[in-house]
């Protein structure tokens, strides 16, 4: 009998190991394929109405993944803030698992759109010569910046200021951020700044600004906040791209974007 028992007891034992194994393997299998459904959306610019607060994720690039993830049944998207140097990492040695968004071809080094697979905008934007009503600025070409004091976002390149800047045609004081550019106008320590329009209607959307302010008639740039991803990565784009195609006429997009506004 003691033989007996001895006997049963090992098969069980070995039935519960194989029992909590497969527990186990089913539990790293549901894992990995809810892994698997995340697409990750990074954004390098921690600035409103994008980011408005990145502790709390608040911003219409949450509400962009959220609203990715009520019309896509099989996936979720997540919206993750990277510095660009990081960000800018991942894309050179192909770790990239999701999408960028909210840049331009332009910016991402792709004006061709041959390096990475672009998929529709998600905002029309523009970046305006800023300045004081009082001390209004225009910009009339080259010849216009010449003696003055531009304020800008360090690190963040601007054509045909950068250019200015070089020939010393132009000075540059560089600040962390657009709120601080507007900031150094407002004490006159700059002739003008360049602000991207979103974040100057946001800031004034919640009284944040307190000056009166001039925007040049002819802007710095205008353009649209697209999205790529890599080569590499061909199923988030065919997943996206529906999604993105015609987002700019899709209603309920429009009205999540007037929240910002």
């Amino acid at each position: 009998m003691t033989m007996m028992y001895c006997q049963l007891r090992k098969l069980t034992n070995l039935l519960n190991t194989g029992l909590v194994f497969c527990i186990l393997l089913s539990g790293f299998q549901a894992q990995a394929q809810q892994v698997s459904n995340t697409v990750y959306l990074y954004t390098y610019h921690n600035k409103p109405p994008f980011i408005v607060d990145k502790e709390k994720e608040v911003g219409l690039y949450y509400d962009l993944a959220e609203y990715l993830s009520e019309r896509d049944k099989e996936r979720t998207y997540v919206t993750v803030y990277l510095p660009r140097k990081r960000l800018d990492r991942m894309i050179d040695t192909g770790y990239l698992d999701g999408a960028v968004i909210g840049v331009s071809p332009v910016w991402s080094n792709d004006v061709n759109q041959t390096r990475f697979l672009w998929l529709g905008p998600l905002y029309e934007d523009r970046d305006e010569f800023v300045s004081l009503s009082a001390t209004p600025f225009e910009f009339r070409g080259p010849d216009s910046l010449v003696g003055k004091i531009v304020a800008g976002v360090a690190g963040y390149y601007y054509f045909g200021i950068n250019e200015a800047v070089n020939r010393r045609v132009l000075d540059r004081i560089d600040t962390i951020g657009e709120r601080q550019v507007l900031e150094l106008i407002a004490k006159q320590r700059a002739d003008f700044g360049i602000v991207s329009q979103s974040v100057f209607t946001y800031l004034k959307s919640v009284g944040e600004l307190n000056e009166a302010y001039h925007f040049s008639e002819q802007p710095h740039d205008v353009f649209l906040r697209q999205t790529f991803t890599l080569k590499t990565a061909p199923e988030i784009h065919s997943a996206l791209q529906p999604l993105l195609e015609n987002l700019l006429q899709d209603k309920q997009w429009r009205l999540i974007v007037e929240r910002y506004e």
